[in-house]
């Protein structure tokens, strides 16, 4: 029986590891300084405020900018703008919104301008929901038209929001550009969007979609249909 080939040493095989021409490795002291100096230095904090609070922040311009130069137009269409509204009555999760305190108590918007935007014209009875499937009864009606008991729930509700801190390092010791515009460009492509059949298991989950799953995954079955394994 043939021997395994011998475990070198992890130093001596990055050694092996080519490198650019001209190009100076980084060496381990020098990441964990900028480790050190970027993890220390941007500070946060959580906090939940209450929808009605978070309207009126937006309304007193002086308070949340929300939207700042790098930040996308408002795309979100009147369905979508629906369900997040419709999400919140169901007290279903919603994700938290992130701002940068650029000023003592003033903010910009870096991610959540959708689900901020959507919240202000609902409130101004400016958004009829529509596209309402779960609660279908509230298609049509605007903050206004709600029962009253809804409108004191859906005033009960909150939205986390993570504050970055204006006591953040300043671009030059985090070693970008800017922070906001960073943080920004993560927050938007760090996920990968579902496709239709990753969707279609989320939503119709249950007996006939794992018997679906379980096929998928035989040999036979693939074969029959010619899916690639």
């Amino acid at each position: 029986m043939a021997k395994a080939p011998k475990q070198e040493p992890l130093d001596e095989l990055e050694e092996d590891v080519p490198k650019k021409r001209g190009a100076r490795r980084t060496t381990n002291q020098e990441l964990e300084r900028l480790y050190e100096q970027s993890s220390a230095r941007i500070l946060q904090e959580r906090n939940d405020f209450f929808l009605p609070q978070i309207r009126d922040f937006i309304s007193k311009d002086q308070w949340v900018n929300l939207r700042p130069e790098y930040q996308r137009r408002h795309r979100w269409d009147k369905k979508k703008q629906s369900r997040l509204i419709e999400s919140l009555l169901m007290n279903v999760p919603v994700p938290p919104v992130f701002l940068y305190e650029g000023e003592l108590n003033r903010y910009e918007v870096m991610d959540g301008q959708q689900r901020l935007v959507s919240l202000l014209e609902f409130y101004n009875n400016k958004l009829a929901l529509t596209g309402l499937d779960a609660w279908a009864g509230l298609n049509g009606r605007k903050y206004r038209d709600l029962p009253a008991k809804l409108q004191r729930g859906l005033d009960r509700r909150r939205i986390s929001a993570v504050v970055l801190l204006a006591e953040s390092a300043a671009p030059e010791q985090l070693g970008t550009t800017d922070i906001r515009r960073e943080v920004f460009s993560r927050l938007n492509t760090g996920g990968t969007t579902l496709n239709v059949q990753e969707l279609r298991n989320c939503i119709f989950a249950g007996p006939f979609n794992d018997l679906i799953i379980a096929l998928a995954a035989t040999q036979q079955f693939r074969k029959m249909w010619g899916i690639a394994a």
